[in-house]
């Protein structure tokens, strides 16, 4: 798990995931993530590369997706390891995880910025909703 890896979503309710140092190869080994029920919007990885964060579209809530090794030792066992609740009441437009890896925050289109642990659990909540004149 130490070569990098980016990814792609889609909306066919999946995230495609490539290790970057097979990029310099004709052939691509491309790893295929399901996202339940809905498809993503944005993608982040862990600090550590070994989970990612996806906001998912049509529910409009946070899931953290662990990666793991597969029985024959290859990459591309993928398991949700928590949902957050639904908190924001408008779309969430952003999201970024902190460089320790131990936070998520995640803001939505009316100015408030959720920070949440790793369990899913709001540790704050910064701004306030606007509501249009």
């Amino acid at each position: 798990m130490t070569a990098g890896t980016t990814n792609n979503t889609l909306q066919d309710r999946t995230v495609l995931v490539w290790s970057t140092k097979d990029l310099a190869g004709k052939e691509h080994k491309v790893l295929r993530c399901n996202v339940e029920y809905d498809h993503g919007m944005r993608v982040k990885w862990s600090p550590d590369s070994r989970a990612f964060v996806v906001q998912k579209a049509v529910q409009n809530c946070t899931e953290v997706y662990k990666m793991s090794k597969k029985a024959d030792g290859s990459l591309g066992d993928f398991s949700v390891a928590v949902t957050f609740p639904a908190k924001h009441q408008t779309d969430i437009i952003g999201m970024g995880i902190s460089a320790t890896g131990k936070f998520i925050a995640t803001c939505s289109d009316k100015t408030d910025l959720i920070v949440w642990s790793l369990t899913g659990e709001v540790l704050d909540r910064i701004g306030k909703l606007c509501t249009a004149p």
